[in-house]
């Protein structure tokens, strides 16, 4: 029986490449990215000395066009750029061990919270932030005023690892922090977690800063990151993975006052991830992250394999009623994603091998680790892609859009990188790209079955393309075989044998 085939255009043109920038020298990173709808941008990881003062015996930092006089391996920093991507002001702090910022959110008043954490004692402004157990992880949440004042901090606490993974507000300023912790953990007045057993968990904090619930994950054990986002007010979705029995990902909503309302485990692989979780206009969710295995079952009868023995990331979309619709690979590793504003997904991430697959693209990875920007459309096909690339390693970690559309993308580059047009030395970087596009650009692609054959058209004035196909989304496309054979006195028609299964046809444009 003949089979299903589909049909896409050409690829759009990714997004111009408007700006970028480097906000230090060395080995710094920039894990989270927001901005606050007036042009204002907000950036927050970790930095570490670049130089070394032999006379006064101190480790500086080059960052944001200041110098900060380092404390430990690596610190925690928060920087505020305008539109142009030109630092208004920085703010750092570490203790003697690793210390970085993990995620940021604006206030409707355009106060920035930023979450981060930190392995021994330190201070943070004038306020002094405990750690038990120096090498062992604590975590803080703070609100910082538009123009850098600190206005308060809340921490939580273990004698093992207290992570914050990620936070976001609701409508009234609150915020929901999720994580990972081991053994005991206090929030304020509230501690939850079990000895040697990582736990997730999702908690909240009033817009003052004080911690009013915490909770575990039910269901969720031994897991690694974890991604919050805020629906409605009441209406609190989490995500990460599970590594007790079998393994794989899952996600679970929240209401306002703490009650898990349901929870979806998604089994794969032991070293499966989720990097972020985010929702579209339309109330599906999606889920970025890598799997580990061989597969991970969406449930629903989504399945998506992994053709390689490495990592691979993935992109993934569950309806209104958490039902899986379908998941696709994202390189080696999706990281952070944004929903369009009129539909479709942007995903910021890396790939390390020599040719991985991003949808039905391929990535070549000439060396070492390369960072890409890709758009997908509802149904998970590839938009567009762009990659930045050096023989370094070049990670995109988090992404963000702007009030005009533009996207933002920040993380960390090593050596010198193109970045489509101009080169750029590493460290850090933040990248303004033109606005996502979610419509494919080239003409038309007609299919339809006559007399037992497959006929493909496009209008006759629209030359400089190619068919390419393919049976599985997730594999390559590439010229068809046999040939498709063109149609005597119709332009750009062809006929081609019905695939067994299904297959998917899309139009390339000729160099």
């Amino acid at each position: 029986m003949a089979g299903l085939v589909s049909g896409m255009a050409l690829l759009a043109d990714a997004p111009p490449l408007l700006n970028v920038v480097s906000l230090g020298a060395g080995s710094h990173e920039g894990n989270g990215i927001v901005a606050d709808g007036t042009g204002q941008v907000y950036v927050t990881g970790q930095h570490q000395a670049n130089r070394y003062d032999a006379g006064t015996a101190t480790a500086y930092s080059d960052l944001g066009g200041e110098s900060f006089a380092t404390a430990g391996r690596t610190d925690f920093f928060l920087m505020k750029l305008n539109a142009a991507l030109e630092p208004v002001w920085t703010r750092s702090a570490g203790s003697s061990q690793y210390d970085f910022g993990t995620a940021l959110r604006v206030t409707s008043d355009g106060d920035v919270i930023v979450s981060a954490v930190y392995q021994a004692p330190m201070d943070l402004g004038e306020t002094a932030l405990p750690n038990a157990n120096p090498g062992r992880a604590d975590s803080f949440v703070a609100r910082y005023g538009a123009e850098g004042s600190l206005e308060w901090v809340a921490t939580i606490n273990g004698s093992e690892d207290a992570i914050i993974d990620d936070i976001f507000l609701d409508s009234t300023g609150q915020v929901y922090a999720a994580g990972r912790i081991s053994d005991q953990v206090t929030f304020g007045a509230h501690q939850i977690g079990a000895r040697f057993q990582y736990r997730s968990f999702l908690a909240k904090l009033d817009a003052a800063g004080n911690w009013l619930w915490a909770r575990e994950v039910i269901g969720a054990r031994d897991t690694g990151n974890t991604a919050v986002r805020v629906v409605t007010d009441n209406e609190i979705l989490v995500a990460g993975c599970f590594r007790a029995g079998d393994s794989g990902i899952y996600a679970a909503s929240y209401d306002a006052a703490g009650t898990q309302t349901w929870i979806k485990q998604m089994v794969g692989g032991s070293q499966d991830e989720v990097s972020d979780i985010e929702v579209d206009g339309a109330g599906n969710i999606l889920l970025s992250g890598r799997l580990s295995g061989a597969s991970l079952d969406f449930g629903d009868a989504v399945v998506l394999e992994n053709p390689t023995v490495f990592f691979a990331g993935f992109l993934a979309r569950l309806d209104a009623n958490h039902v899986a619709t379908w998941a696709t690979l994202t390189g080696s590793r999706g990281y952070e994603i944004v929903a369009g504003p009129n539909g479709g997904t942007v995903v910021a991430g890396y790939y390390d091998g020599q040719q991985v697959h991003l949808g039905g693209e391929t990535l070549v990875n000439a060396g070492g680790v390369d960072a890409f920007v890709g758009g997908l459309d509802d149904a998970g096909a590839v938009q567009w892609h762009t990659e930045f690339s050096s023989s370094g390693s070049d990670l995109a970690r988090a992404i963000a859009v702007d009030a005009d559309g533009s996207l933002l993308v920040t993380g960390e580059a090593v050596g010198t990188v193109a970045f489509g047009k101009p080169e750029y030395e590493g460290a850090v970087f933040v990248a303004r790209l033109g606005a996502m596009e979610v419509t494919p650009k080239g003409p038309p692609l007609s299919i339809r079955l006559l007399d037992a054959k497959v006929r493909v058209s496009w209008p006759a004035e629209s030359t400089g393309y190619a068919l390419e196909g393919t049976t599985d989304l997730n594999v390559p496309f590439g010229p068809l075989t046999p040939a498709p054979v063109p149609v005597e006195g119709s332009a750009n028609t062809y006929e081609l044998e019905p695939p067994d299964t299904v297959g998917f046809l899309r139009l390339k444009g000729l160099p």
